[in-house]
């Protein structure tokens, strides 16, 4: 009699075999990541994935909609625990998620990465669409301020602004992630990143 595989089961071998995909395609890229290689970082065979996702395109996929979704929770997990929010702490809190995430999921922060700019590109389009709530969500966060009178920016401007601020942050993080700087070093100069892009939204 085939064993019944509960739901609990069935989520705990997906997130297995997305995070052994994670490794491999953080490792080699897309192109080079095998199937085979990655049932075997997950200790489970090969046919098992294909019970779960259909193509290794389809894994890519899950693997990029799962960091998304993750890392859109932190972000917003850690904006919400500010206690008494102005925009300096908006931007640090940012890029101190940004950094975090490199640091303790660097597989997922790199292959989200490549697929917008790098050896993954074959995936910008689908990373791209993911990106947007993020996009979205620091916009919200400069409307507020836009509407304090805290930030001098027209609302055609909140956008354009959005996107320097995520890609800082972004490139920020990974740098960090990739050179392995120092915590004085982290600090001291993203204290200077947060205070040029105040200089910068605060312009009249």
């Amino acid at each position: 009699m085939p064993k019944i595989v509960t739901e609990e089961e069935r989520l705990v071998t997906s997130r297995r075999i997305i995070q052994a995909a994670a490794e491999e395609f953080a490792l080699v890229g897309f192109e080079q990541a095998k199937m085979e290689t990655i049932s075997e970082r997950a200790a489970i065979g090969k046919g098992t994935i294909y019970l779960y996702f259909d193509s290794k395109q389809g894994l890519f996929s899950a693997v990029l909609a799962e960091t998304s979704a993750e890392q859109l929770a932190a972000l917003h997990q850690a904006l919400a625990a500010l206690e008494k929010p102005d925009l300096n702490g908006v931007l640090t809190s940012l890029l101190d998620t940004f950094n975090r995430l490199a640091l303790e999921q660097p597989d997922g922060f790199r292959i989200f990465i490549s697929s917008l700019f790098g050896v993954n590109r074959k995936f910008k389009t689908e990373a791209a669409e993911l990106r947007r709530a993020f996009l979205d969500l620091i916009k919200s966060q400069l409307e507020e301020y836009q509407k304090l009178g805290e930030i001098h920016l027209q609302m055609l401007e909140l956008e354009p602004a959005a996107l320097l601020i995520l890609n800082t942050c972004e490139l920020w993080a990974l740098r960090v992630e990739s050179l392995g700087f120092d915590k004085n070093y982290v600090l001291t100069n993203q204290a200077q990143i947060v205070n040029m892009l105040l200089a910068g939204l605060k312009a009249k």
